[in-house]
């Protein structure tokens, strides 16, 4: 996969030959590690090129640890990611999109997560959508920008921990999911 340790980066883009195709990786799709101010747009994760084959990353889709200011997706619907088919795994706490370890500040728009391209069900991550985890201040979709999260094996979205908080989940489609829609 990606690992970005660095600020400032742009993995991706919203036309097909700037899209980056994540799958099959032992560990993360996209992997941010203390890292900020950096743009994940367009990329299909856990899919292949064609947009509709399992090539699931072993761990998390997008993991980001202790980073801050990044944007998966975006405020243009094709700046959106595809990701699914992750975390085979099984590795509590990981599946689509994973912040632990104060992540704060991420904003999160027009990503469809646990469907691939068709849209077809039983394409979803191992485990959750979204797992946030003493973590805060992220934004989950707002201004009309929300994710498709279906499909998925747990909660569409969990956030775990007392010190999770001030986390906005809004205009988001959560449907379909193995557990509740946000927990």
């Amino acid at each position: 996969g990606i690992y970005i340790t660095g600020k400032g980066n742009l993995i991706g883009g919203d036309v097909q030959g700037q899209r980056n195709v994540l799958g099959g990786n032992h560990g993360h799709g996209i992997f941010i590690d203390g890292a900020s101010d950096n743009y994940v747009y367009g990329n299909f994760i856990g899919l292949g090129p064609d947009g509709d084959k399992d090539t699931g990353n072993l761990q998390a889709g997008i993991r980001l640890v202790n980073a801050s200011n990044n944007v998966i997706g975006g405020i243009i619907p094709t700046w959106g990611n595809y990701i699914t088919f992750n975390n085979s795994n099984r590795i509590a706490g990981l599946g689509g999109i994973s912040l632990v370890s104060g992540s704060s500040g991420n904003l999160f728009q027009n990503n469809r997560i646990g469907a691939d391209i068709n849209g077809v069900a039983d394409s979803g991550n191992t485990r959750y959508g979204i797992h946030i985890n003493n973590s805060d201040d992220n934004v989950i979709g707002g201004n009309e920008k929300g994710n498709t999260i279906v499909n998925n094996e747990y909660d569409g979205i969990a956030i775990i921990n007392n010190s999770s908080a001030g986390n906005v989940i809004s205009q988001n489609s959560i449907t379909g999911n193995g557990g509740l829609g946000i927990d």
